[in-house]
C-alpha cells in the first residue's frame, strides 16, 4: 500500500475521477489506479516503489490580500480545436482531448474528518488562523497540527472522444465542467488509515463529485457514498454544456450555503453553478479506523483560508497548491486494439507494449473522433502530450496542431464574502498558457492574484 509519511508534511494536487460499473452505486474512483484522475498525494511513490504520479504545469496565485484565499474571479476561453480530426496513425489532427483529459482551477477547504487527522475540531473557513506550515513536530505551528483539509478542482472536460463514464468527454462537440472535493483518509502522523470498509467503498481519497448544473442542483447524488452511475453520467438537460472557444466568466466564493462555483458562459449568456452543501447532498466520509462500517455525515465545504500566500496549503498533497490553475498532461496514447473497453491495449504500432498502455478505448465507443487510444498515466512520456503539437509549437511534419490555447484573467476580491465590483478586484493576469514542459509549477506574481 501507499508509503506512509514519516517526515514533515509537504504538499501539491492532480485531478481525480476513476472508472465506475454498470451497478447502481458507482465504483470509487481508485486512485492506486493509473487510469484514475485524482489529487496527488505526498506519498504519491505507490506499490513497490512504482511511479504513480503524472505531470500537471501549474499556474499558483500567491497573495497576502484578505479574501484572496476564499473568493476568486476568472476570465478563460475554451480552447478549440483544429478542422482536420485526428487519426490512427498520428499525422493528422491533435485535439483537446488528446493534450489533456481536464484542466481545473483549485482552491483548498475545510474537512476536519480529512488528514491530517492531528484533530477533530471544527475549521473555522476563510480564516488564516488555519496556517500551519512549521517544521519542528514540537512547534504550535508543526504542519501535522493542520486543521483536515479537502481540495476544490473545478474540472473542465474535452469534448469529442469516449465519453463518461468510463471515459472523459460528455459531448461529442461541446465542453461540460464538474465540482470534484477530494479528501484524505489517513493520519498523516501515524500513517493509521481510515478503516476496511471506508477503504473498500469511497477509497484513500473519497470524492464528492457534482457536474456544474444550470439549476445549480446536482442532477444525480455527488456524497462519497451516495455516488451512482448517474453522478458521473452528464445530461445535456440538466448540466451546462458549452462549446469551443466560449468565453466563460467563473466565479468561485463562500456562499451563504457553501462553497459556491458559478459559470457563466458569455458567449452564449448560458449559466451554470454548484453549491458544496449539505442541502445538495454533499457529505463528509467520517475517520472512524476502528469502526466496521463506513460513515459519512452531511457537509458543507467552505474556503479554508483567507489569502492565497505561500504559507496556505494542502499538508496531504504533493504540492504546494491552495488558489490554482492545472493543466492535466501525461495520458493519451495511440492504441490500434484492445482487449476491451477501458482494458488493455493488445496493438499501437510500437515494436512492443508496457506497462501503461491500458485504460484503453477502441474507435467504436468515440463520440466523434473515430480513433483508439488509451488514458492511463503516460510513465514514459511518450505521449500525444509530449510531442510538438501544443498551440505555438513548430509542428511535426504532417501534423496539425490544436488550433487555440486556453486563454484566461484571474482576480481576487477584496474580502472573502464581497460581490464583485470593479472597485474590488485587482489587477488581473490574462496569459495564455504555454506548452508544458514539465510539472513545474509557475508561480503567480503577489501583484497579479487570483
Amino acid at each position: 500500500m501507499r508509503r506512509f509519511l514519516a517526515a514533515p508534511l509537504v504538499v501539491v494536487t492532480a485531478i481525480a475521477l476513476g472508472v465506475v460499473t454498470g451497478e447502481a452505486r458507482a465504483t470509487p474512483p481508485d486512485c492506486d489506479r493509473t487510469t484514475a484522475l485524482c489529487t496527488e498525494p505526498a506519498d504519491a511513490i505507490g506499490y513497490g516503489g512504482a511511479y504513480t504520479g503524472h505531470d500537471e504545469p501549474s499556474l499558483l496565485f500567491y497573495s497576502n490580500a484578505a479574501g484572496s484565499g476564499a473568493t476568486n474571479f476568472y476570465t478563460l476561453q475554451l480552447p478549440s480545436d483544429p478542422k482536420v480530426l485526428p487519426n490512427q496513425s498520428g499525422t493528422a489532427g491533435t485535439w483537446n482531448f488528446q493534450l489533456h483529459p481536464a484542466f481545473w482551477l483549485g482552491m483548498a477547504l475545510c474537512d476536519n474528518q480529512s488528514a491530517p487527522e492531528f484533530t477533530h475540531a471544527t475549521c473555522t473557513p476563510d480564516s488564516d488562523t488555519n496556517i500551519f506550515d512549521g517544521t519542528n513536530p514540537s512547534g504550535a505551528d508543526y504542519i501535522g497540527k493542520h486543521p483536515g483539509t479537502a481540495f476544490l478542482e473545478l474540472q473542465f472536460y474535452p469534448p469529442g472522444w469516449a465519453p463518461w463514464p468510463p471515459g472523459n468527454s460528455c459531448d461529442a462537440t461541446k465542453w461540460c465542467a464538474a465540482m470534484a472535493i477530494f479528501s484524505f483518509n489517513q493520519d498523516q502522523n501515524t500513517g493509521t488509515v481510515n478503516n476496511a470498509d471506508c477503504l473498500n467503498t469511497v477509497g484513500l481519497e473519497p470524492v464528492n463529485f457534482a457536474f456544474i448544473t444550470k439549476s445549480g442542483v446536482p442532477h444525480a447524488p455527488p456524497g462519497p457514498l451516495d455516488l451512482t452511475d448517474a453522478s458521473f453520467t452528464p445530461s445535456a438537460a440538466t448540466d451546462l454544456f458549452m462549446g469551443s472557444g466560449d468565453v466563460l466568466a467563473i466565479d468561485i466564493h463562500d456562499g451563504a450555503a457553501g462553497l459556491t462555483t458559478i459559470v457563466h458562459d458569455l458567449t452564449t449568456g448560458q449559466t451554470g453553478a454548484m453549491t458544496a452543501s449539505a442541502a445538495n447532498g454533499f457529505a463528509q466520509i467520517l475517520y472512524e479506523p476502528t469502526s466496521s462500517k463506513c460513515h459519512q455525515a452531511p457537509y458543507s465545504f467552505r474556503p479554508m483560508y483567507s489569502t492565497s500566500s505561500e504559507h496556505t496549503r494542502i499538508p496531504w498533497a504533493a504540492h504546494s497548491f491552495n488558489v490554482a490553475f492545472s493543466d492535466e498532461i501525461g495520458h493519451f496514447e495511440y492504441c490500434n486494439a484492445v482487449t476491451a473497453e477501458g482494458r488493455d491495449c493488445t496493438s499501437n504500432g510500437e515494436p512492443a507494449l508496457d506497462g501503461d498502455d491500458t485504460g484503453c478505448f477502441s474507435p467504436a465507443l468515440s463520440l466523434l473522433v473515430r480513433i483508439g487510444g488509451c488514458i492511463a498515466t503516460d510513465n514514459d512520456f511518450d505521449g500525444v502530450s509530449y510531442q510538438p503539437v501544443w498551440p505555438g509549437a513548430t509542428p511535426i511534419a504532417g501534423r496539425t496542431r490544436s488550433t487555440t490555447r486556453a486563454r484566461s484573467c484571474s482576480r481576487a476580491r477584496s474580502s472573502a464574502r464581497a460581490r464583485t465590483t470593479a472597485a474590488s478586484l485587482s489587477r488581473p493576469t490574462c496569459r495564455g498558457s504555454k506548452r508544458p514542459t514539465s510539472a513545474v509549477s509557475a508561480i503567480g506574481s503577489p501583484a497579479r492574484t487570483a
